[in-house]
């Protein structure tokens, strides 16, 4: 279907060209999500982040798509708002101790308990038989 997609109008393919296309694409997301495995732990991270995926198409020798790739991932931070609500408040509170940051982490997962707990509440369901 995506092959349907993106083909100019009037082009058909015979099921064979798309198997092939088909196998060639699964191939290289394979590869590159490999390299960008090796890429994330070569850098000792936990977490796979868009920059280790522009890294391992660079080493794959696919600048064109890291480039791309690169502004995508940026346009996608923007508009989720550029990350979690941790990094968010690190970043707000530079000095502050582990200790500190780990407390003030908590609170926020009691506060979003609380507020998920209050929304499972009914509200206003009389019994009647």
């Amino acid at each position: 279907r995506l092959v349907a997609e993106i083909s100019p109008a009037g082009v058909d393919f015979e099921p064979p060209v798309v198997d092939a296309l088909s196998a060639c694409v699964c191939e290289f997301i394979h590869a590159l999500a490999s390299e960008a495995t090796l890429v994330c732990e070569e850098g000792k991270k936990k977490v796979l982040a868009p920059e280790h995926v522009v890294a391992a198409l660079t080493k794959l020798e696919f600048e064109s798509y890291a480039a791309d790739a690169s502004a995508m991932a940026e346009a996608a931070s923007e508009a989720i708002g550029g990350g979690t609500k941790k990094r968010k408040l690190k970043a707000q509170s530079p000095g502050l101790s582990s200790e500190e940051l780990e407390r003030q982490q908590r609170l926020l997962f009691e506060e979003a308990a609380r507020d998920v707990a209050e929304s499972r509440e009914p509200q206003g369901l009389s019994h009647t038989l």
